[in-house]
């Protein structure tokens, strides 16, 4: 039985595969299996594949049928897993070769750490390092990014109830490793989110342990138009998960009123802006679930939408 389990759920990422395989194959950790799940590609992935399938390291699982949502591909991964950690590692994503090594140490030094992560690089599709997560306007405006600067080991309950509250400070599943058996004990990823289940999946795992950070970047997470995330953009549903995730960490915590009313206006800016911003390709479907979510989270709704509002057409009338 391997110490470690990787994951690598794939759909139709043909362009990056070799790379990712090789990089997981290529750890200087060596206690090690690997499960390639694909979701029913319908591009050369399987063959790509097949070229890694001699290492006796390798298992693989090939879905007949898109299962529609990457956390139920993460669940039927931990499912088949036998490692007491497991990494899911994204098929569009790469790492250093001792990411493993330098994560598994701080899992096996710290009992009470149930999820470790580092930090990463944002690439794109010709693997140019384009920035870093906690480096964005969007991720700074929102909570104070200086403990991110070095290693850390936090309360998991802590962080949940004033920086996971407010957005996703694990923002990517390649740069993290967890323990089995904890996924097990919270049943797993919520199947019903496509975009947002991570964030939740986090959140549970955090309330129940602690958490630790390595500063030092060791993942390169792929910004590209052919990922998920990029392809239901138009939709607003990141939008409307958004928010009922944020409702979900609400009803499992008792948050601290300066944290939530710090949610509730990231939300509501998050919303005006990319509704601005997507208008009118943008699902009115979603729009009206993303109402009835925004609603029951935040009584100053309204108010702080046409605040926003004012602020945009003051600006564009020279106001």
């Amino acid at each position: 039985m391997a110490h470690v389990t990787a994951i690598i759920p794939n759909y139709n990422h043909e362009r990056f595969l070799a790379r990712r395989i090789e990089t997981v194959l290529g750890q200087t950790y060596a206690d090690l299996e690997v499960l390639f799940l694909d979701d029913a590609s319908t591009d050369s992935s399987i063959e790509i594949f097949s070229t890694f399938a001699d290492d006796p390291r390798v298992r693989t699982h090939y879905g007949h049928a898109n299962s529609g949502s990457p956390f139920s591909q993460w669940n039927k991964g931990v499912r088949e897993a036998t490692g007491d950690y497991v990494w899911i590692a994204e098929s569009d994503d790469y790492a250093d070769p001792d990411l493993l090594e330098t994560l598994v140490a701080v899992l096996d030094g710290h009992r009470e750490v149930g999820v470790v992560y580092c930090d990463s690089r944002l690439v794109d599709e010709h693997d140019r390092v384009i920035g870093s997560f906690f480096e964005q306007p969007d991720v700074r405006n929102w909570i104070d990014t200086r403990r991110w600067q070095h290693d850390f080991v936090r309360s998991g309950r802590e962080e949940c109830l004033t920086s996971m509250v407010v957005l996703n400070t694990i923002p990517n599943a390649s740069a993290a490793l967890f323990r089995r058996s904890l996924y097990q004990q919270i049943g797993g990823a919520d199947e019903s989110f496509r975009m947002a289940g991570d964030w939740v999946l986090w959140f549970d795992l955090l309330c129940r342990a602690d958490v630790a950070f390595v500063a030092r970047p060791m993942n390169y997470w792929r910004q590209h138009p052919d990922a998920i995330r990029h392809r239901l953009y138009d939709s607003g549903l990141d939008i409307e998960e958004a928010f009922r995730a944020t409702l979900l960490m609400q009803a499992r915590l008792d948050i601290p009123p300066e944290h939530l009313e710090t949610a509730r206006a990231k939300l509501a800016s998050f919303w005006f802006w990319r509704t601005w911003e997507r208008w009118p390709r943008i699902s009115m479907r979603h729009m009206l679930r993303v109402y009835q979510y925004a609603r029951t989270l935040d009584p100053q709704l309204a108010r702080r939408f046409f605040r926003a509002l004012a602020r945009k057409l003051a600006r564009r009338i020279g106001w």
